[in-house]
Order: structure tokens, then C-alpha cells, then sequence
């Protein structure tokens, strides 16, 4: 998950598995509420107190699995989405680079054929 599937997540419901040290895991449920460049935050719900507490979380963590983060089924169709577009995008680079690749080598091949 990362930066652009965060933001799309903003306004909806997350649950978040960190690990409190000593075998201890930390387990919040909120709402995202904001993105910036290296870290999110989330308005979680304490079930001992009225305020709700504002949590911030980096990518970093997120990508190397040190915070571990569910997001309500909406919101997942919508990174799936955006998976599907960037692979697509991927998919069309690495074909428009191997048709050039190919163009040059014949470009090559015709220019040894003309100095023979």
C-alpha cells in the first residue's frame, strides 16, 4: 500500500496492527484523516475516554509491515483499482520500450547493410 492508496482511504474507516514491543500488539480503529508527504494520520477512537486521539503513522512503516493496515471494503475496491491502472501504465511502458529497443536494433542491422 502506498502514498496515492492512503489518500484514497481519507474520510474512511482503517484498522491498524502495530507491534508494543514484548510481544505485545496495539490495535486502533479510526478514521484517516489527513496525508502528507511522509506520514498519515488517523483519528482513532479510545475506548476508555470520550476524545478521540490523533494518531500519525509514515508509509515507511506501512511498506516494511511494521504497521499493518486494513481498510473497509469500499475503500479497497479503490486501491484495487488503482493497482489495475498502474499495472496497465507498466504494462504499456515496457511495450512502447520494447518497440523502440527493436526499431534501433533494425536501424542498426540497415546501417551495417548500407557501409558493407
Amino acid at each position: 500500500m502506498c502514498k496515492k492508496d492512503i489518500e484514497a482511504c481519507i474520510g474512511k474507516k482503517v484498522r491498524l496492527k502495530t507491534n508494543g514491543g514484548r510481544k505485545r500488539t496495539i490495535i486502533r480503529e479510526g478514521i484517516v484523516e489527513d496525508c502528507y508527504p511522509k506520514v498519515f494520520t488517523v483519528r482513532c477512537i479510545r475506548k476508555s475516554q470520550d476524545d478521540p486521539e490523533l494518531v500519525t503513522y509514515s508509509y515507511i512503516d506501512i511498506l516494511t509491515d511494521t504497521v499493518e493496515i486494513a481498510v473497509e471494503p469500499e475503500a479497497a475496491e479503490i486501491i484495487q483499482e488503482n493497482y489495475a491502472k498502474l499495472e496497465e501504465a507498466i504494462k504499456k511502458e515496457n511495450e512502447a520500450i520494447i518497440a523502440a529497443k527493436k526499431a534501433e536494433a533494425e536501424e542498426a542491422k540497415d546501417s551495417e547493410v548500407l557501409e558493407d
